[in-house]
Parts: structure tokens; sequence; C-alpha cells
């Protein structure tokens, strides 16, 4: 833990996997296994996941199109829609299956030009009446992003 803000109820956090510093409301976990860093709710009914990618040729929207033919596979039942969030490509997907529910799955490509090569693949997971809320929370969340050099 890098810091607590008593005033705004929240932590930051130093997270090795995407070289940078991350704040969360109080009351949330945060999770690293080396691959990646995972933000959930105490209840696990939202999850927050950021992965940094090698983006090899792919422009972001390459990277959202590989998404999109991945989820459509494992879901064909699934509704997708493309569009353009605090300047990156993103899509949403609904109806996805996981366990007895249907779940919102958000994908977002964040460009990292401070790493050759690489972009932040953002994926957030939660039900259907929690999206716009928890969509607001994760753009709070990128706004306090701080990048390690």
């Amino acid at each position: 833990m890098a810091g607590i803000d008593i005033q705004d109820l929240s932590g930051t956090f130093a997270c090795g996997c995407i070289w940078a510093y991350l704040t969360i409301p109080m009351g949330w976990h945060i999770f690293e296994d080396g691959q990646r860093t995972l933000v959930f709710n105490e209840e696990n009914t939202v999850q927050i996941n950021f992965d940094l990618h090698d983006r090899g040729e792919f422009s972001d929207e390459q990277m959202i199109e590989q998404v999109i033919a991945q989820i459509a596979e494992a879901y064909p039942e699934a509704k997708w829609i493309t569009m353009e969030l605090a300047g990156m490509k993103t899509v949403g997907f609904r109806g996805i299956p996981i366990e007895d529910v249907y779940v919102d799955q958000i994908f977002m490509v964040m460009d990292r030009p401070e790493r050759e090569n690489a972009a932040m693949l953002i994926r957030i997971t939660c039900d259907p009446e929690a999206t716009v809320r928890t969509m607001n929370m994760v753009e709070v969340m990128l706004r306090s992003l701080q990048v390690i050099q």
C-alpha cells in the first residue's frame, strides 16, 4: 500500500503487474498474481481486471476486434457494442453466462506509451444493474492511475 486518504475513503496501491499506482475505494480488495491486477468488491459481484499486454503490431481497434472474436465464439448469444470511452477503444457485452447469472463485460484498451509496444487491457465484469455505477467508478480509478516509470 502506497497511501491512505481518510477524507476520500480510498487507498493507493503500487501495482507491479501494470507498472502503476492505482487508487481504489475503501472496502474494495486488490490482488496481484504476477500477471494481472484484480480489483473486486467484498461480495465479488464486480471485478475489474487490469492486464498489461505487448500489443505487437496490433492497434487498439484490432485488440478490441480480437476480444470480440473470442467472446462471440465462446458466448454467441451475448449482445455487444463498440464505443469509445475516455478516449479508449471499448467493447461492451451483455448476457454472458457465469454460473447461474448473466453478466455484463466491458473491455477497454489503454495505450501505455511509456512502456515500449504496450497496452493495458481492462476487463470489467458486473451485474447489468451495476454497469453504470461500476463504469463511473472505473473512470475515477483510471483518472487516479499514476504510471511508474
